[in-house]
């Protein structure tokens, strides 16, 4: 707290032993006297408004900071919630189509083999003979051939004898010519695709299990 103090001056009156100073004329204070406690009032409302400034500026920072760590925090657990969210959705849709997938590769994908090989059969075909390979054998599994036949007969050239092999299971076939031999297995492309539906599956439940 800032105040002004005067200090009173205690002059010698007249009459008093050693009084030999008059006073001032007209009995006015001197111009020191006079401008003494102006000044000490300047200074002291210069540093109270100084002071209050400080403090004003102080206020105004912290509570900047106290704002920004508040939105921050208020964002942080709106992005945790959006988070929660998207994984809970995930998780939700994947369920639902997880019976829908397998009944895919368990039935479906079983179901369209011969139509499969058959196709890749004629592309191998026609690539092997374009490079005039003669002898072309196609050997297929034991009782595989008529329900290939049905799809792939018709642009099979005569060229091509047919074999069957013990060896082979449904899905799998080879294309034989005098040098080269070329294995076509469809069975290997369902089971690639049940794995991956499978490792997919698996690490939804991870990861559901992880922020559960």
């Amino acid at each position: 707290m800032c105040a002004a103090v005067l200090l009173e001056e205690f002059a010698q009156e007249p009459g008093r032993p050693g009084s030999d100073a008059e006073p001032p004329a007209g009995g006015s204070p001197s111009a020191a006297q006079s401008l003494q406690p102006t000044s000490v009032q300047e200074a002291c409302a210069s540093r109270t408004w100084e002071q209050g400034y400080q403090a004003g500026w102080d206020d105004a920072v912290r509570a900047e900071a106290e704002s920004r760590q508040r939105i921050g925090a208020e964002l942080a657990r709106s992005l945790q919630e959006i988070s929660f969210t998207f994984f809970e959705a995930r998780a939700e849709v994947s369920a639902a189509l997880q019976p829908l997938l397998r009944q895919m590769v368990e039935a479906v994908f079983p179901a369209v083999v011969a139509d499969a090989l058959a196709l890749a059969l004629s592309e191998q075909i026609d690539e092997l003979l374009l490079e005039a390979s003669p002898g072309l054998e196609l050997v297929v599994a034991p009782g595989a051939w008529p329900a290939i036949a049905e799809r792939f007969a018709e642009r099979l050239p005569p060229s091509v004898t047919i074999v069957e092999a013990a060896s082979l299971a449904e899905g799998q076939a080879y294309l034989r010519a005098a040098r080269r031999e070329r294995l076509i297995d469809v069975n290997a492309a369902i089971k690639a695709v049940r794995t991956a539906v499978e490792a997919f599956f698996e690490q939804q439940r991870e990861e559901k299990a992880a922020n559960a």
